[in-house]
């Protein structure tokens, strides 16, 4: 092996090491490249999905989609220089692979190269032992001859006359890839010299992320978002007709009718239409056609949107406008809910007459609240959501309008929550708007400046002493040009206490709520309480056991009630005699509301001369009552219905009672011939009874033995008919039964009735007055409550079992009985009220004898004092 030349020809050698350098360059020229190709089609691809969008209407791409965009063009650009650069341009090539790859390629060479090549090394490694971890084939100890050595190199260096390297690379591939990079690379500098501007836009925008967009042919903008409130008659609070966009949103009450006012530049391009594209919250999306307004040649156009899906909108939506290639957006419209009034409560204060206890935390009752004239009320509006504003306007007395504003503390420097309350002058007019200068320079009416503050949780005014001046729920105050203001304390801006001192008339608020969305209520919440008037007291009275005449000494009974919402002061009988002056008796109340008290007018004479009654005259009389009600004049006074009485002497009195009693007795006489014929119609339901259980026939049925045609019943038709009969007899017998016992005791009441005037009047005697009540009242008074109701339960019985197989015959005689018994004792009663009467004639014929004696004697007087003055002459 010493033997042999270590050394490569250097011709092979060359040859080798122009081959490695050929490999070099190739890689990074096919690397660059590539890397060259990928980021210039790369920057028209990142342009065309940036710009060409907008030529549909579309927006370019997002910051976030051009930032993912260059992550991906730099993270591939650097893959392609590892990859196709760095990863084979700084590989070490051995000579033994180069030879391989020569003789792969020129196959003139026989293995000479490979062998030469390696045959020199292997003999290097001989003479000097080294470690070669490119090398595969490791021969060690081996001893090759000069001569076989030499000559394969010679075969090699004659093999290299014909060789050219450039042949083992892919030249035409490598040509294709430098031109498609020159061109590209071309493409682009072409467009950055021919449209500078824009190149520069899309350097700016692709790689270095600018937010700046492309300048459009055409240019639209919204001109206004606007409410449209049809038939509006709330408040607006002077908000402006414009909605504003906040960050591209704006909020709107839900169920609102909205309007949007697309304008198109006149100095650019104007679209041909204009398209409203949306989605809502709920996933719905869908695309709307603005409608031209107005515009002319060189002038801004505009574009309209008024109807679904912001006509009445429901739900919060995202919007984009899109004009030409300009589109704008996104912008959000936020649906919320409208300010409305949910709860309204009462604290109220009852009148002093009322003798009330005040109320708390009342509900409110639409159309069903009132409360007395003179109550001090206090509204307690809740509303739905926090609120900036309120108006409230009262038609009858002026407008107000509530504020909720933050006031510095005076002794910490803090914020206070307050509502502030302005009034105006009429109820025409609005009220006047304050400053936050004017809130600075408060006074009260004495003209000390006032400031606020805190202690115990209660709002307080002090002066610049920091010395408290007042502490009250409500402070009223004055700015410098004299308007009042009401400070409150407000804790929470969705309640808010109306106060409203007195109660003087019906009362009617409206109120308009502007929430701290900047929406306003949609319509008005009214809020009504009916103010009542102090009713004069209820006077229900009657008079017991008198009638239309008196006699003077006359006692007159008065039962009834007088009542009043809010208790009764006083009540009197009013009594007017004739032309004479009204005269007041006072009554005391019995149980609160009871009146129990007769009316003397004998204890009464003895007092006052002037309630003497005399025959002829007329009473007219009432009971009245006042109530203590002060607020306006004096108090109510209430009274029954007038009585008007005739005063007649106890003769004329008893001569008219024993009118009534024959009246009486007649109508009695009456009613006992109507129930005598309701016994004859039981005896023939008897009889009825009797022939049909023993299957005969008399003569006095009223059944007829032909129908109205003359035909010949038969007996189960006689039957039927009979039956028919009977059960009409009865059903009639049950009605006249109730109906005699109603007169009957209406009979009775009137005896008591005359029995009470009797004794009202002081009249007649003891005996009379028993003879009434044990002869004729209490014994028809017995007859109506026991015999008439025991022969209704006869009658009805006897009704249920006509028509049965049940005898009728027993249950019919003890009906017929029953009437007996009944029209027994109704004669016991009638022979009484004959009594009664022939003791009445008596009675008038022995007064009839007292006047003639009287006359007598007053004529024998008369004649006495004549023949007297006579002898005297």
């Amino acid at each position: 092996m010493n033997n042999l030349t270590s050394q490569l020809d250097p011709k092979i050698q060359q040859l080798l090491q122009t081959l490695r350098a050929r490999i070099k360059m190739y890689v990074w020229a096919e690397g660059i490249s590539l890397g060259v190709i990928w980021v210039a089609s790369m920057f028209w691809v990142g342009l065309a999905m940036d710009y060409l969008p907008i030529l549909v209407g579309a927006n370019e791409l997002s910051s976030v989609a051009r930032a993912i965009l260059l992550v991906v063009v730099t993270a591939a650009f650097g893959y392609i220089l590892y990859r196709w650069v760095f990863q084979r341009a700084f590989v070490a090539f051995s000579d033994r692979s180069m030879a391989i790859l020569l003789e792969r390629q020129f196959s003139n060479f026989n293995d000479s190269l490979v062998t030469s090549v390696t045959l020199k090394k292997n003999s290097t490694r001989a003479a000097t032992p080294t470690n070669d971890n490119n090398e595969t084939d490791a021969v060690n100890d081996v001893t090759y001859s000069r001569q076989m050595l030499s000559e394969t190199v010679d075969s090699a260096l004659l093999s290299l006359r014909g060789v050219d390297v450039n042949q083992v690379f892919n030249k035409r591939l490598l040509l294709k890839r430098v031109a498609l990079a020159i061109a590209l690379v071309a493409s682009v500098t072409l467009f950055a010299v021919t449209n500078e501007s824009m190149a520069n836009l899309a350097m700016r925008r692709l790689y270095l992320l600018d937010g700046e967009k492309w300048e459009r042919a055409a240019h639209i903008q919204i001109a206004g978002v606007s409410v449209i409130r049809d038939n509006f008659t709330g408040y607006d609070f002077q908000t402006p007709e414009q909605l504003n966009f906040i960050q591209g949103h704006v909020k709107v009450a839900r169920g609102a009718a909205l309007r949007i006012l697309i304008q198109a530049d006149g100095n650019k391009q104007i679209p041909e239409r204009c398209s409203f594209h949306y989605e809502t919250a709920d996933g719905l999306s869908g695309q709307r056609r603005l409608i031209k307004e107005g515009g002319a040649p060189e002038q801004d156009q505009y574009f309209v949107l008024a109807d679904n899906p912001i006509n009445g909108i429901s739900e919060s939506l995202e919007f984009e406008i899109v004009g030409h290639d300009h589109r704008i957006g996104p912008f959000y419209i936020d649906v919320v809910e409208s300010p409305e009034i949910s709860q309204v409560t009462l604290d109220y204060e009852y009148p002093a007459y009322t003798e009330l206890l005040p109320v708390e935390d009342q509900d409110w009752i639409p159309g069903r609240t009132s409360l007395p004239l003179g109550t001090s009320v206090k509204l307690n509006l809740l509303t739905n959501k926090p609120v900036q504003q309120l108006h409230i306007v009262d038609s009858t007395v002026a407008q107000y309008l509530v504020t909720y504003t933050d006031i510095e503390d005076a002794r910490n420097s803090k914020q206070i929550p307050v509502s502030i309350l302005s009034q105006s002058a009429t109820p025409a007019d609005a009220p006047q708007l304050w400053s936050e200068s004017q809130l600075a320079n408060l006074t009260n009416a004495a003209g000390t400046k006032m400031q606020f503050t805190l202690e115990n949780q209660q709002l307080c005014a002090c002066d610049e002493s920091q010395n408290i001046l007042e502490t009250n729920s409500a402070i009223r105050c004055l700015t410098a040009s004299g308007q009042q203001l009401i400070v409150q304390l407000a804790g929470d801006r969705s309640a808010f206490p109306f106060p409203v001192e007195h109660l003087n008339q019906d009362l009617v608020l409206n109120v308009s709520l502007l929430d701290i969305d900047g929406i306003i209520s949609n319509e008005p919440f009214m809020v009504g309480i009916a103010a009542l008037a102090d009713k004069a007291p209820s006077v229900e009275i009657g008079l017991m056991g008198i009638g239309t005449a008196v006699t003077p000494d006359v006692i007159i009974p008065v039962t009834g009630t007088v009542s009043d919402d809010y208790g009764v002061q006083s009540s009197w009988f009013d009594v007017q005699l004739d032309e004479g002056d009204p005269l007041k008796f006072s009554i005391t109340l019995v149980e609160g509301d009871q009146v129990q008290a007769p009316l003397d007018f004998r204890e009464q004479r003895a007092a006052d001369l002037r309630a003497e009654l005399k025959p002829g005259e007329k009473i007219n009389l009432s009971v009245r009552a006042n109530d203590n009600y002060d607020l306006q004049g004096d108090p109510n006074i209430g009274s029954s219905s007038q009585f008007t009485l005739d005063v007649v002497t106890p003769t004329e009195l008893l001569a008219g009672l024993e009118r009534r009693e024959l009246s009486l007795r007649q109508r009695y006489e009456l009613i006992i011939a109507e129930v005598q014929g309701m016994r004859d119609s039981l005896q023939l339901v008897l009889e009825s009874a009797t022939q049909l259980e023993n299957n005969t026939t008399d003569s006095t049925s009223e059944a007829e033995p032909e129908d109205n045609d003359g035909n010949q019943l038969s007996p189960e038709e006689k039957k039927l008919r009979e039956q028919s009969l009977r059960l009409l007899r009865t059903q009639r017998a049950i009605v006249q039964s109730q109906k005699s016992n109603q007169e009957s005791l209406g009979i009775a009441i009137s005896f008591d009735d005359i029995r009470l005037q009797l004794m009202n009047n002081r009249v007649d005697t003891e005996d009379h007055k028993n003879r009434l009540l044990q002869k004729i009242s209490d014994p028809l008074r017995l007859i109506c409550e026991v015999e008439f109701p025991a022969l209704d339960i006869e009658l009805t019985e006897l009704e249920t079992i006509i028509g049965g197989k049940t005898s009728q015959i027993d249950q019919a005689a003890s009906a017929l009985d029953r009437a007996d018994v009944v029209l027994l004792k109704m004669s016991v009663v009638l022979d009484n009220m004959l009594e009664l009467e022939t003791y009445n004639e008596l009675i008038d014929l022995i007064r009839g004898l007292i006047d003639d004696q009287e006359q007598i004697n007053e004529k024998t007087q008369q004649e006495r004092k004549k023949q007297v003055l006579d002898l005297l002459k």
